[in-house]
This record gives structure tokens, C-alpha cells and sequence, in this order.
């Protein structure tokens, strides 16, 4: 016998073989109650075109609850959670707390909204970096999450798509909060861990103009691996920071490391240009510590410096060469030092010599003990 919904009551009790029908916008379907029971009642989704049963719909998303878990911190639901893993579909994890006192096998892609996971052998054993809205987490050859931006709009169109955005906001002082948190952990004795930012080019040879023209619409080909930049509406603190962890702090054995071969023109260029900049590079160390240590490699050669200075036009004033020479230009003129007269006698043999190049001839100065 067909029954409408608004004819069940809560007494009403529905046989296998009844009908349950269901209109809507001049729309019929039917269904037993035993078809509705098996899942193979057969729904369109709305704007799509396919009919498919309820149980095909359901089985697109791994559910471990729709596999025994309990999720309630005291029943073992291992068995379950292994059933939907063995499935090999990305497994759901709806709030709650398994647990799990024997290991389970074939992890691939997890999702949860704030599982917790417990137990003798728990399944994550991740940081959890406090409670999450959504926690994507993968084992072996698999990406937790990918994110694309693909830029198809024309060159004059202002626009700035990302493949991920991260926002973070802070109104509360003294507070701290993070738009982006990356981190690696390495727990095996050799490997390597990181956080890589690349850039690649498969268009044109990249523009050397520096600073580079970053605006919508330009001429120039500059592909950028990071950039850090400061807005708002007051002035940032620091662009990049290198120091140590809070929870557990460490050292870097280096700040900084350019690869011999990776870089074209220059290894580091400072532009303090701009009358706003008071001390392009400020360098601070203590007793017993070298400031600065340059490095030359090979046989030295005299033409080149280690350390140059030039003026606004590239005319070189001062420089120090890889063989450890000194370099003045002639057409600097140095003030005298002294008052004119009888000078003190000096002994005959000084203890050494500099050795000087002044316009492009070497000298050799003395030098001798106070």
C-alpha cells in the first residue's frame, strides 16, 4: 500500500514492501521502504544528469563509522578503521576519539574535523598543533593536499590567484598568530628534511633589471621564487628572521648558504639607495669571533677583489684584491695628516712593507713598531 509522508505518524508502521512516495515541482519518485533499507533507491542529484542508488553515493566517501568505529575513547577500533582502510579510498574520520591498540596497516589518506586518536598504537602520532577544523594527513607516495592556480587571464588584468592562501590575524596584544606554518622533522640518522620554495621558467631568458617591475602588465620576465614584502599601515619589523625554535630551540650550523652554482650575477644585492635605509649592513660579533671571513678559492689572481667599492658612476675608489693587496684610485684625493715640518727619524730598517697598488702601479709602504 502507498503511503504519502504525511500520512506516517510516529505510531505508523512501515512494511518492507510499502511505497513511499515523494513529489516535488510537478516530480514523483518511489521507493519501498525495503529499497530505502538496501540503499538501492535510485537519486539524481540536483544540476546533474546521472540517476545512481543511494549506495553507490554513500561509498564515495570512506566513513570508518560506516565500519563499526565507535570513536568514543574506549571501545578498540582498530578492526573497523582497518576494514575502511583496506578499502584503498581516502578514509573519513568524523569527530571523536579512536582508539586503536593494535597497529594498523596500509595508511594511505586520511581526513578528519578534529579526530583524536588514541590507544596502545594510536594512528596519528603527528604534533597536533592544537585543534584543527580540517587535518588532511597521508603515508608513502602520497601529496596531503595540492593546491593550483592556473592564470589564464590577459596580461593587463589585475588579479592574484594562489595555489594556497594563508591568513592570519591578530587583535589581542602581547598574542602571536601565524598566516603560514611550515615545518620539517627528521628523525632518521641521514636524509634531509626542508621546506622548498622553487621557481621555475620555461619562458623567456629571466630580465636582470633590479628592482625587478613586479606590476600588472609588465615587459620584464622576472620569475621569483619568494618574495616578502610589508604592508598594512605602518612600517613591519623584520622581513626574514633566522633564530630558534620556542618549544624545543636549536642552531643552524648556517644562517645562510648560496650554492656555488646557483647563483648568475650577484650572490647578494643590498639596494639601500633610498634616503629612508640609515646602514645597509650591519654586522655585530664578540671577543674572540671573526665579523666577517671572505674566502678566496684557487690561485689568487690580482685582478680580482673580494671586497670593492665604487662610486655613483662604477668608478672603482677602494678595493682589496683576492692576493690580499690593497687598491686606491689615484684621483682621490687624501687629506694630510700632520703638521709640516722636521719629521721624526725613523730606524733604517722598517719591520715590513705594505704592498699597495695606486693607480694601477704597486707600492710599497713601511711600517714599523710604535
Amino acid at each position: 500500500m502507498a503511503k504519502t509522508i504525511p500520512q506516517l505518524t510516529d505510531a505508523t508502521t512501515v512494511n518492507a514492501a510499502d511505497e513511499l512516495i515523494i513529489s516535488q515541482g510537478g516530480i514523483t519518485k518511489r521507493a519501498t521502504a525495503s529499497e530505502l533499507l538496501n540503499s538501492s533507491a535510485i537519486v539524481t542529484a540536483t544540476g546533474s544528469t546521472d540517476a545512481r542508488s543511494l549506495a553507490a553515493r554513500f561509498a564515495d566517501v570512506v566513513n570508518v563509522k560506516d565500519f563499526g568505529a565507535v570513536g568514543d575513547g574506549v571501545a578498540d577500533d582498530t578492526a573497523a578503521i582497518q576494514a575502511a582502510v583496506n578499502t584503498n579510498k581516502v578514509v573519513v574520520f568524523p569527530e571523536g576519539t579512536y582508539k586503536t591498540d593494535t597497529a594498523v596497516t596500509g595508511i594511505g589518506r586520511m581526513v578528519t574535523t578534529g579526530a583524536v586518536f588514541t590507544g596502545a598504537n594510536p594512528i596519528d602520532t603527528y604534533p597536533a598543533f592544537g585543534t584543527g577544523s580540517l587535518k588532511v594527513f597521508s603515508k608513502g607516495n602520497n601529496n596531503s593536499f595540492i593546491g593550483i592556480a592556473h592564470n589564464t587571464l590577459s596580461a593587463s588584468t589585475l588579479s592574484f590567484p594562489t595555489g594556497v592562501t594563508g591568513y592570519g590575524r591578530n587583535d589581542n596584544a602581547g598574542n602571536a598568530v601565524f598566516g603560514i606554518y611550515a615545518e620539517a622533522r627528521q628523525y632518521a640518522n641521514t636524509g634531509c628534511v626542508t621546506n622548498e620554495i622553487d621557481s621555475f621558467n620555461h619562458g623567456a631568458a629571466p630580465s636582470s633589471n633590479l628592482p625587478p617591475d613586479r606590476s600588472i602588465g609588465t615587459t620584464q620576465q622576472h620569475p621569483i621564487a619568494l618574495t616578502v614584502a610589508a604592508g598594512g599601515t605602518a612600517n613591519s619589523s623584520i622581513g626574514i628572521e633566522i633564530g630558534r625554535e620556542g618549544s624545543s630551540p636549536q642552531k643552524f650550523l648556517t644562517g645562510i648558504y648560496l650554492q656555488a652554482d646557483g647563483v648568475v650575477d650577484y650572490g647578494l644585492f643590498i639596494d639601500a639607495t633610498s634616503a629612508s635605509t640609515s646602514e645597509a649592513i650591519v654586522a655585530k660579533h664578540v671577543t674572540s669571533r671573526i665579523c666577517i671571513n671572505a674566502i678566496g678559492q684557487g690561485t689568487p689572481v690580482s685582478a680580482n677583489a673580494w671586497i670593492s667599492y665604487a662610486d655613483k658612476d662604477g668608478n672603482p675608489i677602494f678595493g682589496i684584491k683576492q692576493s690580499g693587496r690593497c687598491s686606491f684610485n689615484t684621483g682621490v684625493t687624501q687629506s694630510t695628516r700632520g703638521v709640516a715640518g722636521a719629521a721624526q727619524v725613523l730606524p733604517s730598517n722598517p719591520n715590513g712593507y705594505l704592498q699597495v697598488e695606486i693607480g694601477g702601479i704597486m707600492n710599497l709602504i713601511p711600517y714599523y713598531a710604535p
